[in-house]
């Protein structure tokens, strides 16, 4: 259970998913 990875690749999706609406 990698909180910290999970949470990273949380973030990067969400910046990504961001910058394709945008």
């Amino acid at each position: 259970m990698e909180k910290t990875t999970f949470t990273l690749w949380k973030r990067l999706e969400t910046h990504y998913a961001t910058k394709s609406l945008a």
